[in-house]
């Protein structure tokens, strides 16, 4: 993979390069920590076998930069001015996740709060994820603008928690 295909800008390249290293270090750490465990491999299942699919391979194929992509990011850039200083910035839509649970309605509200304070630009966007039966019981809908998930408490494929 060319990264310099997939960003053009050079701080965000390195960023990319250094989140890349991380996850290196993270998962060689993992793999250190089962051996040294005596942890055995994991049983072939479902999931493994997604990982290893076609489909999966094309759904994480990489995005690359293409003139078309440059010009759109062109035209957002020109859209989003700030009266007062003139210059451009990029425009922010703030995302947090959530369950139907009390304290995520208390996390909502003080996240609500701060946002507001705070006066960052864009929008904010709660991702709320429930069973069908809680969804039907849950009471804070109105705390956030909200985009309604599937919960994910069990796996798709496999059934685990």
């Amino acid at each position: 993979m060319n990264v310099r295909q997939l960003e053009l800008d050079h701080n965000r390249r390195r960023g990319l390069f250094l989140s890349i290293e991380c996850m290196n270090i993270i998962n060689e750490g993992l793999l250190l920590q089962h051996a040294a465990n005596g942890c055995p491999k994991p049983l072939w299942s479902k999931y493994l076998s997604f990982l290893k699919s076609k489909a999966y391979e094309e759904l994480t194929q990489p995005k690359y930069v293409t003139p078309a992509t440059l010009q759109m990011m062109e035209d957002i850039k020109e859209e989003h001015v700030d009266d007062g200083a003139g210059k451009p910035h990029p425009k922010i839509h703030t995302i947090f996740s959530t369950e139907c649970t009390t304290y995520f309605d208390w996390q909502t509200v003080g996240l609500m709060h701060s946002f507001h304070k705070s006066g960052q630009p864009g929008n904010i966007t709660r991702l709320l994820s429930c069973s069908d039966e809680e969804l039907q019981k849950y009471k804070g809908h109105d705390l956030a603008p909200t985009h309604y998930v599937p919960s994910m408490s069990r796996h798709p494929l496999t059934g685990d928690w």
